[in-house]
């Protein structure tokens, strides 16, 4: 995710490092099956992933890609109460993030 909003390949190596080193996230992760926080952040994330487009995408998302949003966004507001929130969150943060969810077709 970090790749693709900052373009950067370094920026993303260098996340992805602190996250590993953090120590804060041992026990999340090692009780992953009793949380259910860390499935809706994988949902979510996932979520984030299909609908950040890509460098030079200008156009609405597909309808597979529309489908797999909104199927990750209801696992995630299953697993987790916070999940829910994020979910109802998602058309704004869509319309913000890809401006072109919201253009209407011409006639």
């Amino acid at each position: 995710m970090i790749r693709r909003c900052t373009e950067s390949e370094c920026l993303a190596v260098f996340g992805a490092f602190l996250f590993a080193l953090s120590g804060a996230n041992a026990g999340t992760l090692g009780w992953y099956a009793v949380y259910g926080h860390v499935l809706a952040t994988m949902f979510t994330l996932l979520a984030f992933l299909v609908l950040i487009p890509r460098a030079g995408d200008v156009g609405p998302p597909t309808l597979a890609a529309t489908v797999g949003v909104a199927g990750c966004m209801l696992a995630a507001s299953q697993c987790f109460g916070t999940g829910t929130a994020v979910a109802l969150a998602l058309p704004v943060l869509a319309v913000v993030v890809r401006p072109s969810c919201s253009a209407r077709r011409a006639c």
